[in-house]
């Protein structure tokens, strides 16, 4: 209360300090494809494999697409395969060390297309030491090399999909923040009545923001560490989110008091006693839980988990700082001009309903049923988690992108875009024609897949060519799918026709080849394998890590076991939700690879975050009065402040869906929808009741009232409880 002017000036300094001295991460270099992928992908090997066999690999994330429902003229078609030609021998104008190979849907060597004639798409190869963005662009100007006059629709694939998705989350980061501020305005000022309470939340958020993102932009300049460019939208969320959250606990006991009639040092100090605690262990929670994605096995993952730690870490400190020593220094004004002296009105049907959800008999009927909604929920995990990379698929349906490929999809098939890529090597394959042939038949009979092309295609006349390795031992062959190649649909199919490959390569009599894949699809699958590992690994750490502190702060066995269940409980229910939501309502292909993961802990940690401060509290008001009384008494105070910090925190996620690309639509659902179930039904209702079933062998080996050993850790906090609750007086 003392150094509360000096404490505002601390925060003010530091948040000049890092502004003026401290790289912003806005600033650092974005995180390539590369920090997306597992470490060492095997698909990428198998495309460099293929380069060094054949002199480019079938593989490549960038295409241009010509399309003509009409049909392509024979005029068009000669005049595209001149100019691939031309720049295939560095004629083209500007397009240097540039391999251009087009594809005619003329030609029929994709049986799967959907039109004849139409269509023509051209893979575009580079050095291996070109920039992503440097090889999108110079797709671009190939697309404009052709011209208008050949009917060219634009340049698409896997990388220029990831570029366009950035530039999206660029320039509607500001909106996003911008609306999440004025909601979090909105719903702080309408919930205390005040205008002033509001526009200092938003100011420590602010502040904490800032610092965070110095901070990480001086770690990502001195360290190996990328953060990903998703990052910078959630951290506006999480911020935002989680200061809003603190400061409403320390508003919502300072309020009461002030209406008591306290002192502003006496009524700011009891609501420091009471919350800090509670606001540190669930700040710690939240920090150490998203930290535990460090042990992803995705450079994501590695990057994400201590961008979001710094990020909580941040808001925690910031808060436990600056919003007391705001409340000392402006006391009642904070809460002008709906601040009334007195009590709040007790609403007798509130009383009662409290009292009769602490009978045991009704407690666990509310558990029951609580449970119940919960799995029926979760029923949308029956079926496992649909994961993709969410690419071209997440792209607005008009950007230029996304409508090369859907236009390339429409004259061949969607997998057209980025075929894989099926590399066999053993000596003297190139020999056994019959065989290959046979193969490639196969293949092509699997479900879903549009066309195969390999050295069935390859001209007889001919031993070498793009099916067969000019110094020979190698063939390969190009798939293309019936769907989008990285989403979850081609990446299941490419997972079932990998566990088939060796018996079908035995029943020919190729059962010595060894065996590669590659392409975008082949590291979908790495990815989605590396998410599978990551996300048992990873969950683990955390439920360990939010055991661990609820323990501490309960200083119980059975209650941290019980709450951690029913936040296992609510989040399956939040993705079997958002399972049935995008796939059968919107009719989406999947989820984000990397959503389960990272929003699995986060929503787990802040599902404890509200577990601190309802059993905190109920635990408090038990080490004076039976536990029924305490539950009746405490849950719904502090269910009335949660009620305001859920709402508010969800909202902010919610405003995630103003960037126009399919994660973050996804992200604001699961986030928005894991809050609301959590603040409104979880902690609302699952918790209170099985406190109340569990009773007071869920608080072994606390103390409680009936030993003769009051607990006396927080008489400070008791006593001011005491104050501001109506019984106490």
């Amino acid at each position: 209360m003392w150094l509360a002017p000096l404490l505002v000036l601390v925060v003010a300094a530091a948040t000049y300090g890092a502004y003026r001295y401290l790289p912003s991460i806005a600033s650092a270099p974005t995180a390539t494809s590369d920090a997306l992928l597992p470490k060492h992908p095997a698909a990428l090997a198998v495309e460099r494999e293929s380069a060094k066999l054949f002199g480019a690999p079938v593989a490549t994330p960038y295409a241009v697409v010509q399309r003509n429902p009409d049909g392509l003229s024979a005029q068009v078609q000669r005049a595209s395969l001149a100019k691939a030609l031309k720049a295939d021998k560095g004629k083209a104008p500007g397009l240097q060390g540039i391999v251009a190979v087009p594809v005619l849907n003329t030609l029929g060597i994709v049986p799967g297309s959907r039109e004849h004639g139409t269509t023509i798409v051209t893979y575009l190869y580079f050095p291996g030491d070109t920039a992503g963005g440097t090889a999108f662009a110079d797709a671009g100007r190939y697309a404009q090399y052709l011209g208008p006059r050949l009917d060219v629709v634009g340049a698409t694939g896997a990388e220029g999909a990831r570029i366009e998705q950035f530039d999206l989350l660029s320039s509607r980061l500001h909106w996003t923040e911008g609306a999440t501020v004025l909601l979090i305005v909105l719903i702080v000022g309408i919930a205390l009545r005040a205008v002033l309470a509001p526009i200092l939340t938003v100011l420590s958020a602010g502040l904490a923001f800032l610092i965070s993102q110095h901070v990480l932009g001086w770690i990502e300049a001195h360290s190996n560490l990328t953060m990903p460019n998703e990052l910078q939208g959630v951290a506006v969320a999480l911020m935002l989110g989680i200061v809003t959250d603190y400061s409403v606990f320390y508003f919502t006991s300072a309020r009461e008091a002030f209406r008591e009639g306290m002192p502003t040092r006496e009524a700011v100090r009891g609501s420091t006693v009471l919350n800090t605690p509670i606001v540190l262990t669930a700040g710690a929670v939240v920090s150490f839980g998203v930290a535990s994605l460090m042990l992803g096995t995705l450079g994501f993952f590695r990057s994400f988990g201590p961008g979001m730690a710094i990020t909580v870490a941040t808001g925690l400190l910031v808060s436990v700082l600056l919003v007391p020593a705001l409340l000392r220094l402006l006391g009642p004004a904070v809460f002008w001009p709906g601040l009334r002296k007195g009590p709040p009105p007790v609403r007798e049907w509130r009383e009662k309903v409290s009292h009769l959800a602490t009978r045991k008999p009704v407690a666990f009927v509310l558990a029951a049923v609580s449970v119940a909604a919960l799995g029926l929920a979760a029923s949308g995990l029956r079926g496992g988690l649909p994961l993709g990379l969410q690419l071209v698929q997440g792209l607005p349906s008009s950007n230029p992108v996304a409508v090369s490929a859907r236009a390339a999809g429409q004259g061949f098939a969607p997998g057209v875009i980025a075929p894989t890529e099926l590399l066999l090597q053993e000596p003297g394959i190139e020999h056994r024609r019959a065989a290959l042939d046979r193969l490639e038949a196969a293949l092509e009979r699997q479900p879903h897949i549009a066309g195969v092309v390999g050295a069935g295609d390859q001209p007889v006349g001919r031993r070498f060519g793009g099916a067969f390795a000019p110094r020979g031992g190698a063939a390969r062959y190009a798939i293309m799918f019936d769907s989008d190649p990285t989403e979850s649909p081609a990446i299941r199919q490419l997972e079932r026709l990998q566990r088939a490959l060796p018996s079908l390569l035995r029943r020919y009599g190729l059962g010595e080849a060894s065996i590669g894949w590659g392409g975008e699809t082949a590291l979908g699958v790495e990815t989605v394998h590396a998410t599978d590992t990551s996300l048992w690994r990873v969950i683990a750490v955390a439920f360990a890590v939010n055991f661990v502190f609820l323990l501490l702060f309960l200083r119980s066995v059975l209650a941290p076991v019980y709450l951690l269940l029913a936040s296992a409980a609510a989040l399956a229910a939040t993705f079997g939700l958002t399972i049935y939501f995008f796939t059968n309502i919107l009719h989406d292909s999947g989820l984000p690879y990397y959503i389960p993961v990272a929003f699995s802990v986060l929503l787990l940690s802040l599902g404890s975050d509200y577990n601190i401060f309802v059993v905190g509290r109920v635990w408090k008001e038990a080490d004076w009065r039976p536990l029924q009384e305490a539950v009746a008494a405490a849950a719904p105070r502090a269910g009335r402040a949660i009620t305001v910090a859920g709402v508010a925190l969800a909202l902010s996620f919610a405003m995630l869906a103003i960037i126009p690309i399919t994660p973050f639509a996804v992200m604001a659902f699961a986030m928005g929808v894991g809050i609301l179930l959590d603040t409104f039904l979880v902690r609302s209702v699952l918790v209170p009741a099985l406190v109340v079933v569990f009773g007071e062998a869920g608080r072994w080996p606390r103390r409680t009232p009936g030993d003769g050993r009051m607990d006396v850790s927080a008489p400070a906090a008791e006593s001011f409880q005491r104050q501001i609750d109506g019984r106490g007086r």
